[in-house]
């Protein structure tokens, strides 16, 4: 490869990278392996006459834990979302997550003790219910394991989520919560009141990663960044 570079009239090296396996796990031999292979192989590069690139190698994880392996920049991910790789890696004062996921109540339904709701008919009311319909779905991204597992956020208090989520809606019981109509906000992941829901424990409800979660919501979810530069 290097004698391919040399030979490249129109090609320059510009960096040279690697990415860590497991960073985020407490135990640093993998990783320090990792990283002596990648400092021999950038001394071959150097050895070969190569300069002025830049070297780069630290994913959120090895930002955290391993000051050391910096070099020239780092690629932080999941840390830009306000998330941490993993348990195991040091916290910094100041992170937070930044990412919500909202939407609205768009129909109130009521259902009769023994009544099915959504399809298959996995949730049977166990009394009479006050159920919301929520605009969201997989179709968006949310995930259909989450089916009568997670709960969102309503007039801040946790709404649980009740039969199957379909493709473009959800079902919530909003049966003791007040106040609830169609245009009531709704958060999925997020703070509201004095309550909060993050992508760790979605993640953890339907036996996933937070970066799956956080990464999950589609093109015709509409974005909106909220504070801080354009």
């Amino acid at each position: 490869v290097l004698q391919a570079l040399k030979s490249a009239k129109h090609t320059r090296l510009a960096g040279v990278f690697t990415h860590f396996a497991a960073s985020d796990a407490e135990d640093r031999a993998y990783t320090d392996a990792q990283a002596k292979r990648f400092f021999e192989a950038i001394g071959q590069i150097r050895g070969a006459g190569f300069g002025g690139f830049l070297v780069h190698c630290a994913n959120s994880a090895a930002v955290l834990a391993y000051p050391e392996l910096h070099c020239d920049m780092v690629r932080a991910g999941i840390l830009l979302y306000g998330y941490y790789p993993s348990a195991a890696v040091p916290r910094l004062p100041g992170i937070s997550p930044v990412m919500e996921v909202n939407t609205e109540v768009i129909s109130l339904q009521t259902v009769r003790a023994g009544e099915a709701i959504s399809y298959s008919g996995t949730f049977v009311a166990p009394r009479d219910m006050r159920v919301a319909v929520l605009a969201i779905g997989y179709g968006d991204g949310y995930k259909r394991a989450l089916s009568n597992r997670a709960s969102v956020l309503i007039g801040g208090r946790r709404a649980k989520l009740v039969g199957n989520i379909c493709m473009d809606l959800m079902m919530a019981d909003v049966t003791d919560i007040p106040d609830v109509a169609p245009g009531t906000p709704v958060t999925l992941i997020g703070a509201q009141g004095m309550d909060a829901i993050g992508a760790d424990e979605l993640a953890e409800q339907c036996g996933t990663i937070s970066y799956e979660i956080l990464t999950s919501f589609l093109p015709r979810v509409p974005k909106k960044y909220v504070g801080g530069e354009p």
